[in-house]
């Protein structure tokens, strides 16, 4: 196995540490901290890997990877053998047939899975290829650095650069939609103040409270050609809760999207930041710190001096431009 998969994977195959992601991954961050130079890492988790993963795409992986076709017929013939039972108050249900996923617990499916996962690595060295992704270049060794895989784990690391970040989240979902592995990720930037979460949320400190501006993406539409920059007018729509689930403003409920300029001051710190680059129809969920908000004064009576908020917003339009549905709504008016 080791000659056909790429050394950036290095779980359950021989001659290769699962350690040694990790520690290169440290000794990167080490080397950006300590030069000052910028850089973004992506933690992914794809949910339900194992469960998750197609048949049709995994045949299609080992026949472009010279596996004879003799060795796919076994491999699907021991896939589609398998049926599973729901337990309901402890009693199982009448068995069923599966259509995709790797049995969990047969020693052949951790092989099968790092031979999907080679595919995912394709995606990433091709967009590097093609100058759509770039990696942390080290100093030394003319080497970039893009990921390494740790079976259903995976780090994504590159420059600080936005397009970066919109390409590879265009890969993610291309890879979802051909694999049906779901990613559920978040990533941070050495040197800079963002964190971003998607599906769920990265904490600053083990209670809700947060020190620095999080931004989860839970929306993204496929094309962006309208983005939010400073000095944008721009609509927004909004949902303001405390940590406790306290909502204390929403413009949903009124169905009336608040209207500023970006990055200009008009509107707390947090946001003017954590809009800049959002796409319109773009869903966004914003945590922000007390310092970048209300500050320890907060907003009597509804926030608490010293409040962590917590916004969902929703960018409606950019400069009078929104989606085709808004721009023949404001048309008819």
């Amino acid at each position: 196995m080791g000659s056909i998969i790429t050394e950036e994977q290095s779980a359950y195959l021989s001659n290769r540490n699962i350690l040694d992601g990790p520690l290169m991954l440290n000794e990167t961050i080490a080397w950006l901290r300590k030069t000052k130079k910028c850089g973004f890492f992506f933690k992914i988790d794809f949910e339900k890997a194992f469960d998750s993963l197609s048949w049709e795409f995994l045949d299609s992986i080992m026949e472009q990877m010279g596996f004879p076709k003799l060795w796919s017929d076994w491999i699907n013939a021991i896939l589609k053998s398998a049926r599973a039972s729901v337990l309901i108050n402890g009693s199982p249900t009448r068995e069923f047939t599966c259509f995709r996923g790797l049995r969990q617990g047969d020693p052949l499916s951790p092989f099968l899975f790092i031979i999907a996962m080679e595919a995912f690595s394709c995606f990433i060295k091709k967009s590097v290829l093609e100058g759509l992704f770039c990696g942390i270049k080290t100093p030394n060794a003319n080497l970039s650095l893009t990921h390494f895989l740790f079976a259903d784990d995976a780090i994504i690391l590159g420059e600080w650069l936005e397009s970066n970040v919109d390409n590879l989240m265009r890969i993610l979902r291309c890879f979802y939609l051909v694999s049906g592995l779901k990613p559920l990720l978040w990533f941070d930037c050495v040197n800079d103040e963002l964190i971003y979460s998607v599906n769920g949320t990265v904490s600053a400190k083990k209670s809700s409270d947060v020190t620095e501006l999080q931004i989860g993406v839970k929306h993204k539409p496929i094309s962006c050609e309208v983005q939010a920059h400073k000095g944008d007018r721009i609509k927004v729509h909004y949902r303001g809760k405390l940590t406790d689930g306290t909502v204390f403003d929403s413009s949903f409920e009124r169905g009336d999207p608040i209207e500023f300029e970006l990055g200009t001051g008009q509107v707390i710190i947090g946001w003017d930041q954590g809009l800049l680059g959002m796409c319109v129809g773009e869903k966004r969920k914003l945590k922000i710190p007390a310092k970048m908000g209300y500050g320890d004064e907060g907003s009597p009576p509804t926030i608490p001096g010293g409040a962590t908020l917590i916004f969902d917003t929703e960018l409606v339009a950019v400069n009078g431009k929104g989606t085709g549905a808004e721009e023949t709504h404001n048309s008819e008016l």
